[in-house]
C-alpha cells in the first residue's frame, strides 16, 4: 500500500490514537449519537461570481449603446455539508498542519541549499579558495546536493535524494521524524537536529567509509 508523502509511521500511529478517543461520536461529541443533524457541519466559505453589470459605450457618433456584461465580486456562501463525524473535521485540519510543516521543512531545506551554492559562487569570485578556505567550505556547505525528497515505499519514511559535491555518488537519507528532532533540540539527546544535519551526517559517513 502507498500512503502520501505525510504519511509517517509516527503520524499514522498519532491518527489511530486519535480515533480511539474520537471516533463513533458526532459533531457534538456524543458517542454512538443517532441524531441526524449532529453531523451536519456548517461552514462560511468565499466564492466568486459574476454579478451583472450595465455599462453604458459612447460611439465616436455620439450614441450611447448599454453593455451587459458580468464582474468578478468575492462573496461568502454558507454551506452545510455531511460530517461521518468529529474525528473526520480533526483529522482534516490535522493532516493539512503536517502539510504544511513538510513543505516549510522542504523549501528550508532548498533554501540553505541555495545559500551554500551562493558561498561558493562567492569565495570563488572574491579568490578566498586557498586549501584551508576549501577545508572549511567543505566542512560547513558543499558537500551534497539535493535533488528531491519523497517517502520510503518499504519503510514509510520520508527520505531524501542526495548528490555527493565533486561526484555521481547518490545517496537515499532518511529523514528524522519530528520527534526525534525535537528531542535531540530540546534535550541534547543523539541525532539530528535537521534534515539538513541529517544529511550532512550521512554524507560525512560515506566519504569517511
Amino acid at each position: 500500500m502507498r500512503y502520501p508523502q505525510w504519511a509517517t509511521p509516527e503520524r499514522r500511529a498519532h491518527l489511530v490514537a486519535m480515533w480511539s478517543r474520537l471516533g463513533n461520536r458526532c459533531l457534538l461529541g456524543h458517542l454512538g449519537c443517532s441524531e441526524p443533524e449532529h453531523f451536519v457541519h456548517t461552514r462560511v466559505k468565499p466564492e466568486v461570481v459574476g454579478v451583472p453589470v450595465a455599462l453604458k459605450v459612447v460611439g465616436k457618433d455620439g450614441t450611447v449603446r448599454v453593455l451587459n456584461t458580468h464582474q468578478p465580486r468575492k462573496v461568502y456562501v454558507q454551506t452545510a455539508e455531511w460530517v461521518g463525524g468529529i474525528y473526520y473535521l480533526v483529522e482534516d485540519e490535522v493532516v493539512q498542519e503536517w502539510v504544511s510543516d513538510d513543505r516549510a521543512e522542504r523549501a528550508a531545506l532548498l533554501q540553505a541549499e541555495r545559500r551554500r551554492l551562493h558561498d561558493d559562487q562567492y569565495r570563488i569570485r572574491q579568490g578566498q579558495w586557498d586549501n584551508v578556505a576549501r577545508e572549511q567550505w567543505s566542512e560547513r556547505h558543499g558537500i551534497y546536493y539535493l535533488e528531491g525528497m519523497t517517502v520510503d515505499a518499504l519503510t514509510h519514511k520520508r527520505v531524501a535524494k542526495v548528490r555527493i559535491a565533486s561526484s555521481p555518488v547518490r545517496l537515499w537519507v532518511t529523514m528524522p521524524s519530528q520527534n526525534a528532532k525535537r528531542k535531540a533540540r530540546r534535550y541534547g539527546k543523539e541525532g539530528a537536529r535537521s534534515d539538513d544535519e541529517a544529511i550532512v551526517q550521512a554524507v560525512k559517513h560515506y566519504l569517511n567509509s
